[in-house]
């Protein structure tokens, strides 16, 4: 369904000038890096991408987060690193796709976010930091800390929620452990907000689920970068992945899940020619549903022009499949109010979109003319847009490359970190 729910969400504060590096006297900020290996896929990548651009923008910034937050040989962070559990550390890193597996769900969301959680507040009041930034916050975790913040003891805190809790008509088909947990979360929310801003990455999603509006309910979405400079040539992609070198090609990345829409793709393809190249890639098996069964697909003649890469990529490998394709696919099947990391890479890489028109995914789309939009949940609306696609001039496609690169300045990391900066700093004061 397209939604155009009444946002019950303000806008991130106003940023102030440009800034340098870090003063002497510059705000103390600890983040919280709780989203660990496993807990949320970008977690590590998209807090240590906020934690620098909150140094770019002169804030004084020291990250505290899990034993495998930071494992050795990922994106160095331009600011200071301690690990909250050094006695786990000494573990060894399990990595993020085995975490789960390893720990199972209640270490993996609640208890060493916990304690990770609970290390990192009482460095903060040791040692008199100003801010105390929960990049990735499981509400319900918060719950412990009331008390204190009641009393204004300590940093004032600012925490990022990057999960929808629906509520219970919104959750049919959802696991009995997710639909609890949604529940006390999104119950838990009201008592936060009275104490402390709640940023969310898109204006939708606070009432989506049920929350009325507040001014301390934000809207301050994670950043852009420009990947057209590091990244390799279609061409050279295409050669180093295997895939047909001269053939248009459509990708849809992420996690296996009926929800991330890959059977309405594969039904899509039912009804068309295979006279480009599709790649499904991402986990599937365990915890993930699957992409679903692509018999009829192949029956149709796309056993060949069909790949479904069912696992985990490298970094160099997901790169490489952003770069050689021509349009990315965001088929969400479900309401889903949230903003879309596939929608940024797509945005970053210059690449067209394919995209379910809901929420803010078709908002953008729509107003950068990214690519072409269709019902969520709709097959034959999908396999029209991918008919367009298919014969699409060129010129349309660097025309997208054009407005992507404008999407990428109007939401750049630098105007992030001056949005943190100037928040932070309002709370500093009280405001």
């Amino acid at each position: 369904m397209r939604a155009r729910a009444r946002s019950g969400i303000v806008a991130a504060v106003a940023a102030p000038a440009r800034a340098g590096a870090a003063r002497p006297d510059a705000m103390k900020v600890l983040v919280c890096a709780t989203g660990l290996t496993g807990q949320f896929a970008d977690a590590v990548y998209s807090t240590k991408y906020r934690a620098n651009a909150m140094t770019d923008a002169g804030l004084d910034v020291t990250v505290v987060g899990a034993p495998a937050a930071y494992p050795a040989g990922a994106p160095a962070l331009r600011g200071a690193y301690r690990c909250a559990l050094p006695s786990a550390a000494a573990a060894g890193d399990p990595g993020p796709a085995s975490v789960i597996r390893r720990r199972g769900l209640f270490a993996t969301y609640l208890a060493e976010p916990w304690a990770v959680l609970r290390s990192a507040w009482r460095t903060a009041v040791r040692e008199g930091f100003d801010i105390f930034f929960v990049s990735h916050l499981e509400p319900v975790l918060a719950l412990p800390f009331l008390p204190a913040l009641r009393r204004g003891a300590g940093p004032r805190w600012v925490a990022r929620v990057p999960i929808v809790f629906p509520r219970a008509r919104q959750r049919r088909g959802s696991p009995r452990s997710f639909a609890l947990r949604a529940a006390v979360n999104r119950a838990v929310l009201p008592a936060l907000l009275r104490r402390m801003p709640l940023l969310f990455c898109s204006p939708h999603i606070p009432p989506y689920m049920g929350l009325p509006p507040h001014p301390r309910a934000i809207w301050l979405p994670d950043g852009y970068e420009d990947a057209t400079r590091d990244a390799p040539a279609p061409r050279d992609a295409r050669r180093a992945l295997g895939l047909p070198e001269e053939r248009r090609m459509a990708l849809l990345f992420g996690a296996a899940s009926r929800a991330k829409g890959g059977p309405l793709l594969l039904r899509a393809l039912e009804g068309l020619a295979p006279d480009f190249t599709v790649c499904i890639v991402g986990a599937a098996g365990g915890s993930y549903e699957g992409w679903g069964d692509r018999s009829a697909a192949d029956a149709r003649g796309w056993s060949e022009a069909l790949r479904i890469v069912p696992r985990y990529v490298s970094d160099e490998e997901m790169r490489r499949y952003y770069a050689a394709c021509d349009a990315v696919v965001i088929p969400f099947e479900r309401d889903f109010p949230g903003d879309s990391t596939h929608l940024r890479r797509a945005s970053e890489y210059g690449k067209a979109v394919i995209a379910c028109d809901q929420y803010l995914i078709g908002e953008v789309v729509r107003r950068y003319d990214l690519g072409w939009r269709f019902a969520p949940g709709d097959a034959d609306g999908l396999r029209a847009a991918l008919a367009e696609f298919a014969r699409a001039p060129e010129e349309r496609f660097a025309a997208i490359r054009e407005r992507s690169a404008r999407v990428v300045r109007d939401r750049s990391w630098a105007e992030v970190g001056r949005r943190y900066r100037a928040l932070f700093e309002a709370q500093k004061k009280n405001v």
